[in-house]
Formats: structure tokens, sequence, C-alpha cells
């Protein structure tokens, strides 16, 4: 499975995932840009690892919102 991550560009996020700014924290536009292209990777990596896994595992790890949280239930 670990190919198919890497595969679709995914794996990097899934492996090491992202930290969300403080809230009040002014980013600057190349970080703005990085936490987007993040964010989107990510909400790509929970599909494809909803969608690969039978029902009964997805339900395991339905309600976390980083992949790298997801990961961890395999």
């Amino acid at each position: 499975m670990n190919d198919f991550f890497k595969d679709i560009g995914v794996w990097n996020i899934i492996q090491k995932g992202f930290t969300k700014p403080i809230a009040g924290i002014e980013l600057s536009n190349d970080a703005v840009q990085q936490l987007k292209r993040n964010r989107q990777l990510n909400y790509k990596a929970l599909y494809y690892l909803s969608i690969q896994v039978q029902l009964h595992v997805v339900k395991k790890f339905i309600h976390v919102k980083i992949a790298k949280e997801a990961w961890k239930f395999f």
C-alpha cells in the first residue's frame, strides 16, 4: 500500500503529517500556499485511505482529520 501512496504523491503527508498553524498568527504568502497544499494532500490521503480498506477498518479512523493519525490504524 505504501507504493500506491508514494505513486499518487501523498506518502510524505501520511508519514510525516502536517502541523496546523496556531490561530491568530499571520503567515507569509509562501506559508499560506504550503498550508493549502498540505491540506489538499491530507484530504486526498484520507480519501484514498478510506476507499482502499474494508468498512470495518474505516470505522476505526473515520473520526480523524490528519492522514498520519489514520495510518496508525494499519
